[in-house]
């Protein structure tokens, strides 16, 4: 028969029979190994956009031109509206007018000054009316100035006139239609939102908090977030904020990770999977996850012992490693054999025939 020794390896017997005469039961085994596992914690998140904001109009003005399709991707700079920019125009040819008229002023002014001068020294004309040629050259700097900034201004409204993109991003639905008056600062036309990068956020406990900003500041960590609707599709990024207070009330941190958007598919605000990478243990022990069963809580598995006979032992599980196995933390020893078939009908002392599983 089928025999295991005491380090966990099946030895041959002279036969499958039991104590009582009947043939032990076949059971499929599986051995307690070592190897490298990842580190990895799985959280619930939300994702976010990095920028997000509200076109508004910077003057007021009625609405001329829309030049964007709705939900479309817009670059940084394009005009997305026109507001009718005449009156704007109009200003600034006024401005401009008013400056040169002061300009004019000015040179009349030197002009005069050279000319009383002359007269003042051969004594045909008064002081007084080179003093008076002098104040008014120095009235129209000052005046100069005042339109210079006024023009400058005045083209600043102007540029306003087109509301443009502040960065990359998709813009949303319209909230105003051609001609209608929008007023400074105050009318919302639409939403513009960067999609690429995308950010996550997720709240680890805060039991863990330690541990991921010791590997934190060795080099940013890992990050692998897929949706709900689509496992199969991994968005990759790293962690690059962390908060610097914990939430009272749920014991966690709040955590968040830049992830790459390729294909713009991810949208803010939708619930995702975030599994953070913190590391690799090198000597976990692992067991299969069919070899496990749970009792009011507890987990268990049946090890086969000397003799081929079987032992229902406690065991302590970490996390889990992919979808075939866990981590073992207490319990069992690597090399060890556990029953990877059905246990419902086996029994503590029970004789069994234990049969390798082949490697997957």
């Amino acid at each position: 028969m089928l025999a295991a020794a005491g380090n966990g390896t099946i030895a041959q017997g002279a036969d499958d029979k039991t104590g009582a005469g009947k043939s032990a039961p076949k059971v499929s085994v599986a051995e307690v190994v070592e190897q490298s596992v990842p580190d990895d914690r799985v959280y619930t998140g939300t994702t976010a956009a990095v920028k997000a904001i509200e076109l508004r109009a910077q003057v007021t003005g009625y609405l001329l031109e829309r030049r964007f399709t709705e939900g479309s991707d817009v670059g940084k700079g394009d005009t997305l509206y026109v507001i009718d920019p005449r009156p704007f125009k109009a200003v600034l040819d006024q401005k401009q007018a008013e400056l040169q008229e002061q300009e004019a002023i000015r040179e009349y002014a030197k002009t005069s000054q050279k000319r009383y001068a002359a007269a003042a020294r051969a004594g045909a004309a008064a002081r007084e009316s080179l003093d008076q040629a002098i104040e008014l050259e120095a009235k129209t700097e000052a005046a100069i100035d005042v339109y210079k900034s006024g023009i400058q201004q005045a083209k600043i409204n102007l540029d306003f006139a087109e509301i443009k993109a502040p960065f990359d991003g998709r813009v949303g639905r319209t909230l105003v239609n051609i001609g209608a008056l929008v007023k400074a600062n105050d009318t919302a036309l639409a939403s513009l939102v960067q999609l690429d990068p995308i950010y996550v956020y997720f709240s680890p406990p805060e039991t863990e908090l330690l541990l991921i900003e010791a590997q934190q500041a060795k080099a940013p960590l890992e990050v692998t977030m897929t949706l709900p609707h689509s496992t199969t599709d991994m968005f990759k990024g790293t962690l690059s904020f962390i908060s610097n207070a914990a939430d009272v009330g749920t014991a966690t941190i709040t955590m968040r990770a830049t992830i790459s958007n390729p294909g713009q598919r991810i949208r803010p605000g939708q619930f995702a999977l975030v599994r953070l990478h913190i590391g690799e243990d090198p000597d976990a022990l692992v067991v299969p996850a069919k070899a496990v069963s749970s009792i009011q809580g507890q987990r268990f598995v049946m090890v086969v012992g000397k003799d081929n006979k079987l032992e229902r032992r406690k065991i302590g599980l970490g996390r889990q490693v992919g979808t075939g196995g866990y981590v073992v933390e207490s319990g069992l020893s690597k090399g060890e054999l556990v029953v990877v078939s059905d246990t419902r009908t086996l029994k503590t002392g029970e004789t069994v025939s234990p049969q390798r599983e082949p490697a997957s």
